[in-house]
């Protein structure tokens, strides 16, 4: 009983049930509907998001909010005794750097990085070595001597 649909070579897998090509797990489903989130939504972070990125995103989305709510920038007016558009106008000028200038990072210098690189560079001949030395036999990785 073929179904319209390849299955992976086979009908079934041993439990029973079909096993179908291209299925999506629910991690890459998860995965892709973060990354339309993100592309769709500027602040909604990521992996590589500094603590000041975050706090400027916050602070946008917060005077974003209070602006678009009449109520709110009532409440700020009175609070700041100061007529509406004033305050819309104070907002709007604190969007523009809302925690101040960007911090100097370390870590996008040319230096940082290629540390990081040569860091990995030796991590991953580490990792090859201790692979060649678990599959050869003992004695015959002697480090490339010979004793011929």
């Amino acid at each position: 009983d073929k179904r319209g649909f390849f299955l992976c070579g086979r009908l079934s897998t041993a439990a029973g049930r079909p096993c179908v090509r291209g299925a999506m797990t629910a991690r890459d489903n998860l995965q892709a509907q973060l990354e339309h989130l993100q592309s769709k939504h500027v602040g909604t972070g990521h992996a590589d998001l500094t603590r000041h990125e975050w706090m400027v995103n916050q602070r946008r989305d917060s005077y974003a909010s209070y602006m678009g709510h009449q109520s709110m920038m009532l409440y700020f007016a009175t609070a700041y005794n100061e007529p509406v558009e004033r305050v819309r106008q104070r907002f709007l000028n604190q969007m523009v750097q809302p925690c101040g200038p960007t911090p100097p990072s370390s870590a996008n210098t040319i230096e940082a990085i290629a540390a990081r690189m040569a860091a990995d560079a030796q991590r991953k001949q580490a990792a090859a070595d201790a692979a060649v030395a678990s599959v050869l036999p003992s004695g015959e990785h002697d480090g490339g001597g010979g004793d011929g």
